[in-house]
């Protein structure tokens, strides 16, 4: 199954009764909704990082000031109330700069959930075996209420449910070896 929500299947790469190895890839659904929302987000941190240079651009100008105006009270040219003023906006300026840098880090974190995302549009085979149902089909909408893509016999192996008579219950263990004959006719060896 797939873990991405809302995606349509662009391709089905295998069919019933395929081999797959794990890793291999099985289906590929159609990208250009995270494309788009790449894009958006790629746009997003380049404002993001503008705006994080721009506030560290006047907090810097506002410690410049600050100091500025430090050195020359101490020579009692420049008023107390614009001593405050300018330590005021260093403060502010710090802040500021790191609310932008917060807004970047977000920007940043959004970015690569989409790319994430991005990545797991080609859904691969979760292990080597057969491929023994196919109910995905090219334009079916997947997510969790969907259910499985894909049902893929581990190594080949099929499990069979079974009844057996109550007398015969004796003579089985596992590794007895088992006959099955499947309704077509064809006869299978197994074990249990």
């Amino acid at each position: 199954a797939s873990d991405l929500e809302g995606q349509k299947i662009a391709r089905l790469l295998v069919d019933e009764g395929e081999w797959v190895s794990a890793g291999e890839p099985i289906a590929v659904l159609d990208g250009a909704l995270l494309s788009a929302q790449a894009a958006t987000q790629a746009a997003s941190l380049r404002r993001a990082q503008a705006a994080l240079a721009a506030e560290e651009a006047r907090a810097a100008q506002a410690v410049r000031e600050r100091n500025r105006v430090q050195g020359l009270a101490a020579e009692g040219v420049v008023a107390e109330e614009l001593i405050e003023q300018r330590s005021l906006a260093a403060r502010v300026g710090t802040h500021d700069t790191a609310a932008a840098a917060a807004d970047v880090a977000l920007a940043r974190a959004q970015f690569g959930e989409t790319s994430t995302r991005r990545a797991r549009l080609t859904q691969r085979a979760p292990a080597s075996g057969l491929v023994l149902a196919r109910s995905a089909r090219v334009g079916d909408v997947v997510g969790s209420a969907s259910g499985p893509l894909f049902r893929i016999a581990r190594g080949g192996l099929i499990e069979l449910s079974a009844q057996v008579a109550e007398r015969d219950l004796a003579r089985l263990g596992p590794g007895t070896l088992a006959t099955v004959t499947l309704p077509d006719g064809q006869t299978l060896a197994g074990e249990v």
